[in-house]
């Protein structure tokens, strides 16, 4: 069955209010969550017949109503503020990657707590948003170049690109196929969200990936915890990972976020961690 299209996002739509556009998508977004007008307006508290005529553009929204009605319909926050925008209101969600400051104080003390183990946090495109010391001291033990680590990047290129940890990996080709299967199912929940899309598409050009996801996509399937196992010279690391989607009611920008916990599969594991971290505090000692 094709998939349907999100009526076009016009181009002027930034710089001033587009009238009929915010009617097109509230039609469209609650036909795609297969809701009835009198269902709608059940659930967002208001009658048919107010609904009906934001539907027809004979009535415009206040901005409380577009909040109220996009919340309902669950739409996504970046296309919230298009629709804010459409009408003239301005974007109140923050870009993607901004970590709310209200949730700071509880991933500082997440991190600090899981020391010396490596925690991140990504946003919804695997971008790497915050990394306690663990991590980064991880990342660039086991990276070919870790000069890249210097500016900002993403899980999917940490492991796929031949010039970050990828030749450290004994276990690759498990590794990158769960990497492409995530991303795989990530693009199938959700057809109208482009990045999950460009992220597989992505993962698919880098050397060699196409041709092993042809090859064993088909029969992948992956546990809950990814095994993951670094080799470097006599520097050896063995973690269960878990991923977390944050979730806040009351804080929707945290919406689409992951924590990426690295848990130690073994002894070896406690005790090279503990060397890392030591080694970074010597190092930070010198420097200061």
């Amino acid at each position: 069955m094709p998939v349907k299209r999100a009526p076009p996002f016009p181009p002027e739509v930034k710089k001033a209010g587009t009238p009929g556009w915010f009617s097109l998508q509230l039609r469209h977004w609650r036909k795609e969550r297969g809701l009835t007008q009198e269902a709608m307006s059940f659930a967002a508290e208001l009658s048919t017949r107010h609904l009906s005529f934001l539907e027809s553009g004979k009535a415009r929204p206040s901005e409380e109503m577009i909040h109220r009605l996009l919340s309902v319909l669950d739409v996504p926050l970046e296309e919230r503020n298009r629709l804010l925008a459409a009408e003239g209101f301005d974007a109140v969600y923050p870009e993607a990657g901004a970590i709310p400051s209200r949730a700071e104080g509880s991933l500082d003390l997440m991190f600090q707590n899981h020391e010396p183990f490596p925690m991140v946090v990504l946003s919804g495109s695997s971008m790497v948003l915050r990394a306690n010391r663990a991590a980064r001291e991880v990342f660039r033990a086991f990276s070919l170049e870790p000069n890249l680590l210097e500016t900002p990047f993403d899980m999917v290129s940490l492991v796929l690109d031949p010039r970050l940890t990828r030749p450290y990996l004994p276990e690759f080709e498990d590794i990158a196929l769960h990497v492409v299967h995530r991303l795989v199912h990530m693009a199938l929940e959700r057809p109208r969200n482009p990045i999950p899309r460009r992220l597989m598409d992505r993962a698919l050009r880098f050397p060699g990936i196409a041709e092993l996801w042809a090859s064993r996509g088909r029969e992948f399937h992956p546990e809950p915890a990814t095994h993951v196992h670094l080799c470097r010279g006599g520097l050896e690391l063995r973690f269960d990972t878990v991923m977390t989607m944050l979730s806040e009611p009351l804080e929707p920008r945290l919406q689409g976020m992951f924590i990426e916990t690295y848990y130690p599969a073994d002894e070896t594991t406690r005790r090279n961690c503990q060397i890392l971290a030591d080694r970074s505090e010597e190092r930070e000692t010198q420097e200061v």
